[in-house]
């Protein structure tokens, strides 16, 4: 089946992004996500396997985790049981990140062969990362935006990207991932892109408050069909 981007809410919530994260082969959910909407993020995503867990007591899996087929990163205060849960679930490797960063969502933007990272991350840091995802880690920030993974989305079909965005930065972020950064917004104007799409290389989820040109611009930047 064709990419599809479709349109949903968790509980009432169009701000998808706060209780999943999606790579090409899993997903990971909070355990607030009702079991007929995981059936719906089955269809839409295809990943093989759907792990719920919870991340330290809380359901925002998704603002706490950020991952790629090779690896999840996660905050420091997360526990050594769910490390050891997500690495024997998933096959991957798994690390912490200091917790000044513990919105991993918002500071991490990955796909498989590229990370970038809120420029205040030390580089310590960094090396988590790569040795984690098993790409190279660029630092970066945009004009006074350093919470590079919370306005932009990326996969391995294309970069919907924060769309207050500069022309310099769009071409950043084109030549970086090697695909057209399409600026846009989600659920009627707001600008926190991965808070209302979840998406990889099959589909797009976004949240329900979105406008069907907010639709089409994710349709455009991930169905890979540019």
């Amino acid at each position: 089946m064709s990419f599809q981007v479709v349109k949903i809410e968790v509980n009432r919530n169009p701000f998808i992004g706060l209780y999943l994260t999606a790579s090409d082969d899993a997903v990971l959910c909070s355990h607030f996500v009702p079991d007929n909407l995981l059936r719906l993020i089955s269809d839409v995503l295809k990943p093989s396997k759907i792990v719920p867990v919870s991340i330290a007591d809380s359901h925002l899996t998704g603002i706490y985790t950020a991952m790629n087929s090779s690896g999840v990163a996660l905050p420091g205060f997360t526990d050594d049981k769910t490390l050891h849960f997500l690495k024997r679930e998933l096959g991957v490797n798994v690390c912490k990140i200091d917790d000044r960063f513990s919105a991993v969502r918002s500071n991490v933007l990955v796909n498989d062969s590229l990370c970038m990272v809120n420029a205040h991350m030390a580089r310590a840091e960094h090396k988590k990362l790569a040795d984690c995802f098993d790409v190279e880690v660029i630092p970066i920030k945009f004009g006074r935006v350093s919470t590079i993974g919370a306005v932009n989305v990326v996969t391995n079909n294309g970069v919907l990207a924060y769309n207050d965005a500069s022309e310099n930065e769009l071409q950043l972020l084109s030549k970086a991932f090697k695909f057209k950064a399409i600026p846009a917004t989600c659920n009627f104007g707001t600008p926190a892109t991965s808070f209302g799409v979840v998406a990889n290389k099959n589909g797009a989820l976004i949240g329900s408050n979105s406008t069907g040109f907010e639709a089409g611009l994710v349709y455009e930047a991930l169905s890979g069909e540019q």
